[in-house]
């Protein structure tokens, strides 16, 4: 019976290894959709990647999606999604519009870059990230909007911040971007983006929530339940104040959550907020009208 036990271990430890192994120490670059769909047909079990990981082609690429790459884990070197190459060749992928399919993806070895995406919106898809261990650039990315999906990066592994020419970008507060800006471990290029990340200024402004000497209004929404594991809700009641702004800030001021940005309300309202994905600790919803601000505190348990 123990020798049967030990087999039975034997088996399920060789299936696990050659289901999860590092594999390609000399990297991989991607120029083509069909190599990312078969990706793990073409490398069975490669999960983490030693080497650098290159996205994009000289001209164009005609990726649209990185779903064959779902179960990376961590990648060695750097990750380039769109890059400089030598002689100053730029790669790019004017079809990429998520980068959804990484989202297994835990840590970067070097630097991570994203460059020239023309239809990346946001980096939805990266936020199981928690370190780079280099730098983080982003630039040239026409429509991307939102730094959201780097949200859980820890900001003791960026080495330098390059956040430039990125002509729609304005929202850049994350909570990693946020920690980093407060206290930064190199070189930090922030501009050329669209108002609200201009500067690393403007951005660091844009982390912190307003003073207690600031408050000036009250009654205009309730939260319940609190504290709560889940959902809350916002209810606005009987509410004429116009255009309303409101986020989530932790205790320490720096910003975890966009609520409301510049929406029109009126009447009475209610809106789920999902705290499912927050820490327990205790949080502050920061409301701004043309009025003035109200701040209601929550407790995540």
């Amino acid at each position: 019976m123990k020798n049967f036990t030990n087999l039975i271990f034997a088996i399920l430890f060789v299936n696990v290894t050659a289901f999860s192994q590092p594999c390609l120490p000399e990297g991989i670059t991607f120029y083509t959709q069909e190599q990312i769909d078969n990706f793990q047909t073409n490398y069975p079990g490669c999960t983490e990647i030693e080497g650098d990981v290159k996205i994009g082609e000289y001209g164009g690429s005609d990726i649209t999606n990185l779903n064959g790459l779902n179960v990376l884990t961590s990648i060695g070197g750097s990750l380039h999604i769109g890059f400089i190459g030598m002689y100053v060749t730029y790669w790019n992928n004017p079809l990429l519009g998520s980068l959804t399919g990484l989202e297994n993806l835990t840590s970067i070895g070097e630097n991570l870059w994203i460059m020239d995406n023309d239809l990346l919106i946001d980096l939805t898809g990266l936020e199981a990230l928690t370190s780079i261990d280099g730098f983080l650039k982003i630039i040239f990315n026409d429509v991307l909007n939102s730094l959201t999906g780097l949200d859980n990066v820890q900001a003791e592994t960026i080495s330098d911040l390059f956040i430039q020419g990125n002509s729609s970008l304005s929202t850049c507060e994350v909570l990693s971007i946020c920690n980093y800006l407060a206290d930064p471990n190199g070189e930090i290029e922030i501009g050329n983006n669209a108002p609200g990340c201009n500067s690393p200024e403007e951005v660091d402004s844009l982390c912190n929530p307003v003073s207690v000497q600031d408050l000036r209004i009250e009654n205009i929404f309730t939260i319940s339940p609190n504290p709560t594991s889940g959902s809350v809700y916002l209810k606005f009641e009987n509410h004429d104040h116009g255009i309303v702004i409101c986020n989530l800030f932790q205790v320490s001021g720096l910003k975890v959550k966009k609520i409301l940005n510049e929406q029109m309300l009126s009447g009475t309202h209610e809106i789920e907020i999902d705290l499912s994905d927050l820490p327990v600790g205790i949080y502050f919803s920061v409301l701004k009208t043309i009025q003035g601000i109200q701040t209601k505190r929550s407790q995540v348990e």
